[in-house]
């Protein structure tokens, strides 16, 4: 009974023997579990946090589209505004240009007038000229001639009268 006791003891411990491994086997397998579950944990939240970050940039992204689509439209329409305003401008410039060189031909005429009127002018005052050159010659003349005059007349006046041989005057 003894050599069966100590067989079953044996068994027993042998078991006990495994059953203790069986327990560390599976303390280190519920560690390795915990760890495991660590990881996918970790896993999960790094692709929660990749999906949250994918998600914000393509929030942002849409945002960003829809502020371009806004902008690109603000855009066209500013410079189809200015498109307009530039037409407006160029119409005017043309109608300004037209009304410059209706003026300019007006401004010509009345210069060609004027030049004409100043030829005219020019010519009066270079005949005016003339006549005064021609009147100082004249009083010249004239002034030498009346003191001449004067004498010839005193000379005739005081000449004697042939009928009556007196002096007249």
């Amino acid at each position: 009974m003894q050599v069966e006791t100590t067989e079953k003891n044996e068994a027993l411990t042998s078991k006990m023997q495994e059953h203790a491994n069986l327990v560390h086997e599976k303390d280190q397998l519920e560690q390795q579990l915990l760890e495991v579950r660590k990881e996918l944990e970790a896993a999960y939240r790094t692709i929660a946090n990749q999906e949250e970050q994918a998600s914000v940039r393509e929030i942002k992204w849409d945002a960003f589209k829809t502020y371009s689509a806004d902008q690109l439209e603000a855009a066209q329409k500013h410079a189809a505004e200015l498109e307009v305003q530039v037409s407006a401008l160029n119409q005017q410039l043309q109608e300004a240009e037209i009304h410059y060189e209706k003026k300019v031909a007006k401004e010509s005429e009345k210069l060609a007038l004027v030049n004409t009127q100043l030829n005219k002018l020019t010519q009066d005052v270079s005949k005016s000229a003339e006549m005064e050159k021609r009147y100082r010659t004249l009083s010249r003349s004239c002034s030498l001639l009346i003191p001449n005059l004067k004498n010839r007349q005193r000379m005739q006046w005081c000449q004697r009268d042939p009928e009556n041989s007196a002096w007249t005057r």
